[in-house]
């Protein structure tokens, strides 16, 4: 049983899955039914928020392995056929290595590398659509036969071609014929010889997408697909492509693309331009709609329903893979490795009566207002003339003061209490890891797989429950890890650690340097200026998944550009001690002043005064 833990649960990313294991991972979301579609569409998500899986989930090849009736349903009618483009860095990054003369040169290369990609991608596509739609044997030799000679006449010029896998060879040939050739110019470049380029490849130096049109209309004429059929270009991780790529996008975006729409995955605000190559710009919800996968995604774990869909979603993930491990998920499961949270699984039957240990803390933690209202109620309830208004006026206490105070008052006390090397014991549950993860597939597959890891395995196969300070000590190095390799952010990473660690510092202070109130402080209010004063680290923050900002049904779409409410992420409370929960939104500003961030504003102000962008709490 230990060596299951080192397959499936540490594949954190999408790209090392196969297509089966893809399929039979996949917990759909309402942004993967949206996709779903004959639309544009351009798809925001931070990293490690499950882009990668949605994309390669909408290609014809994995959704025809989906057991869902949904997909079986499209895959039976043939209305949506999906083919999946990664923008691997390694080719992208090597548009920026050629001997490139002008900007026309630079785009034209583009063009025939990603016209080169998406034909590859889609000799796949048809393979799969081959297997699900034709019989084994000579039925699906003789199309396979059939559409490669179409194909290789159309895109090479070439009849002589019986099957695809001849016709991707030759492709992949000029590919690589052409990246030598280019090597070549670029040692001449330097030498002076002044190599002339071959015409190697020019099949596909056309129109960019005008071969996989092509492709489609040849598939379309040989199976006898349906009027109704739409076929969608998913082209993965487009934030390393630059502005002028984009621009060559949007280009297809705009214009008629018969029965072909495109669906564009990349982190937020790498969406570089809505601009065009023929100067008409996208207009969005006429030509392409935004789809952004991390409005808030645990707000609901922070509802009194712990059946929450965000809850449903997170424990998916898990059974997914373990079921795919052959686990029993009676016997293994989080709650029997995790058990419950002590801070965020409250008890219907909690004591808080005189000299109880919550109505001392209370007293200890909490300002004279709250003691007060809290005594009003306790009063109430002693001295109730009938069970029924008893347990009214309890239900009511609970609510307004009980609830919202129990965890918090719990973290403080086992804060002040701890001395030496003793450690804490409260970061620990089922609950804590689902809320820890914020709702981003590739942390709660990480922390899956450290809990994993940690468990005692017995003879049987069986795995014993972690300790609660074994836990406690995962989700702090979990958190603490997290914060540190934002130091590694390219042009960014020292001023956004800073900024981070800033935010997290004046919480830290909020809930353990002062007395306590039910509104506890645990968002972030930005202003118009304060937003624009620290743009760049705001939105590569929530690039990064370490904050979310907070939306409403009507914005859900819309990446936040001034004024707004956001969180800093849950995966960050550990290292900070803070209770993983909304609260009430304190103001950028007034963060910033507070009494345990006075010396860090201090080393803020001997940064090098030339670093960019600056670092700009407010006055």
């Amino acid at each position: 049983m230990n060596s299951i833990a080192k397959t499936l649960f540490e594949a954190d990313n999408a790209r090392a899955l196969t297509s089966r294991e893809v399929a039979s991972t996949f917990v759909p979301t309402k942004s993967f039914w949206r996709l779903l579609s004959a639309k544009n569409h351009i798809v925001f998500g931070a990293r490690g928020s499950g882009k990668t899986a949605l994309a390669r989930m909408l290609s014809h090849e994995n959704l025809s392995l989906f057991d869902n009736d949904s997909a079986k349903d499209i895959i039976n009618k043939k209305s949506l056929i999906g083919i999946y483009v990664p923008m691997r860095m390694e080719w992208v990054g090597g548009l920026n290595n050629k001997p490139w003369q002008t900007a026309e040169m630079r785009e034209d290369f583009f063009s025939w590398r990603l016209n080169i990609s998406t034909c590859l991608a889609f000799l796949t596509t048809v393979t799969s659509c081959i297997r699900a739609y034709l019989p084994e044997g000579r039925p699906r030799a003789e199309m396979e036969r059939s559409i490669a000679a179409a194909l290789g006449e159309g895109w090479l010029h070439d009849q002589s071609l019986s099957d695809l896998s001849q016709l991707e060879a030759k492709i992949r040939r000029i590919e690589y014929g052409r990246q030598q050739e280019l090597a070549r110019l670029r040692v001449s470049d330097l030498n002076g010889d002044g190599m002339r380029p071959s015409d190697i490849g020019a099949e596909f130096a056309v129109e960019l997408f005008a071969p996989i049109r092509y492709g489609v209309w040849v598939v379309n004429s040989h199976m006898n697909f349906p009027e109704t059929t739409r076929w969608i270009l998913c082209l993965d991780e487009a934030e390393f492509l630059q502005e002028d790529h984009h621009k060559l996008l949007n280009s297809a975006l705009r214009s008629y693309s018969e029965h072909l729409y495109f669906k564009i995955t990349t982190m937020p605000y790498e969406h570089h331009t809505l601009e065009t190559t023929t100067g008409a710009p996208l207009h969005e919800g006429h030509d392409f709609e935004y789809i952004y996968m991390d409005h808030d995604p645990a707000a609901d774990v922070d509802s009194r329903n712990t059946k929450n869909e965000y809850m449903e979603f997170a424990l998916n993930i898990f059974t997914r893979r373990a079921l795919s491990e052959g686990w029993d998920i009676n016997e293994f499961n989080l709650d029997k490795l995790l058990g419950q949270s002590l801070l965020l699984d409250a008890s219907h039957s909690e004591d808080w009566t005189q000299n109880s240990p919550l109505r001392q803390m209370l007293h200890q933690h909490c300002d004279i207002a709250t003691i007060t209202r809290a005594e009003r109620y306790c009063s109430e309830i002693e001295n109730a003339t009938t069970d029924e208004i008893r347990k009214e006026i309890s239900a009511d206490f609970m609510n307004t003061i009980g609830r919202k105070l129990r965890g918090a008052l719990l973290l403080k006390t086992a804060k002040s209490e701890r001395q030496g090397a003793k450690k804490l014991d409260v970061y620990s549950g089922t609950s804590m890891l689902i809320r820890c993860a914020d709702g981003n597939p590739r942390r709660l597959v990480r922390l899956f797989n450290q809990m994993i890891l940690a468990a005692k395995w017995k003879e049987d196969g069986k795995a014993n429950s972690i300790i609660p300070t074994y836990q406690t000590d995962i989700f702090q190095k979990f958190s603490s890890s997290t914060l540190e390799r934002v130091r590694a952010e390219k042009d960014i990473g020292p001023e956004l650690y800073t900024f981070l660690n800033e935010i997290g510092q004046s919480l830290h202070y909020m809930m353990h340097g002062q007395k306590i109130a039910t509104d506890l402080i645990g968002t972030i209010s930005l202003s118009e200026n304060e937003f624009e004063r620290n743009a760049t680290l705001i939105k590569r923050a929530i690039g990064l998944g370490l904050i979310y900002a907070h939306f409403n049904d009507a914005n859900r779409d819309y990446l936040p550009m001034g004024a707004c409410t956001c969180r800093l992420s849950y995966v960050l409370s550990p290292h900070f001690l803070l209770l993983p929960r909304r609260g009430r939104a304190n103001s950028l500003g007034t963060l910033a002043r507070t009494k345990s961030v006075k010396k860090v504003i201090k080393n803020i102000r001997k940064l090098d005064q030339h670093t960019q962008p600056r670092l700009n709490f407010g006055d």
